[in-house]
């Protein structure tokens, strides 16, 4: 065979390789190997347990596609979307990232963040809105009605000022209630106050109240 054959057929052997090369870094690539089915799991029960940890009343998830490619070595990137359910909200869709290294069999990041259906784009979940219930406004206005007595023990008709009521998040599972209040004292005397109150979720109960008396 000549040199212009031999060289033929490492070019053929060359464009091939990188064909195949070329193919298992695309999203989705072979969806049947057991590397790919490992990265994917892996991938999928940490983001789980991310969704379960941060959101106390979610009770179910769902992983509605995930696609996987070589990012570089051992390294394997697999994004997806998916959704959970909220026991006040809903289903609620979400996309994730994550990064697996095939030769540790180990997570080193993983991230979700919200969906938005028709308008495309994706946005953080804790840019929600605060989570304000009965019971935490309830809770927080009686812990508020214990510390104005507690320096006023004649107090009555204790009461917040609607009005002035501000609603604030503190954090995922916490929410900040502020604002004004007022109350009758000793001799019929009408007093005012300023309050806050934190509420936890997880714990279902007040953390903190406070209330300074004019």
């Amino acid at each position: 065979m000549n040199l212009l054959g031999i060289a033929a057929i490492a070019l053929s052997t060359l464009m091939l390789a990188s064909c195949v090369e070329t193919e298992s870094t695309r999203p989705g690539w072979q969806e049947s190997s057991s590397e790919y089915r490992a990265a994917r799991y892996a991938c999928e029960n940490r983001i789980r347990d991310k969704i379960h940890a941060d959101r106390s009343r979610v009770d179910r998830v769902e992983f509605e596609r995930a696609d996987a490619w070589r990012s570089g070595g051992e390294r394997v990137k697999v994004q997806g979307e998916g959704r959970f359910r909220h026991r006040d909200k809903g289903w609620r869709p979400f996309e994730f990232d994550c990064s697996y290294d095939a030769y540790d069999d180990r997570i080193t990041n993983a991230s979700y963040r919200k969906r938005y259906s028709g308008s495309g784009g994706s946005g953080d979940f804790d840019n929600e809105q605060p989570r304000d219930t009965w019971e935490s406004r309830n809770a927080c206005r009686n812990a508020v009605r214990e510390r104005v007595r507690n320096k006023n023990p004649n107090a009555h008709d204790i009461h917040w000022r609607e009005n002035s009521l501000q609603v604030s998040r503190e954090n995922r599972n916490r929410t900040r209630y502020s604002g004004k209040g007022g109350f009758v004292g000793g001799r019929g005397k009408k007093r005012s106050f300023d309050f806050h109150c934190t509420y936890d979720f997880i714990d279902r109960r007040v953390i903190q109240a406070k209330a300074k008396v004019h």
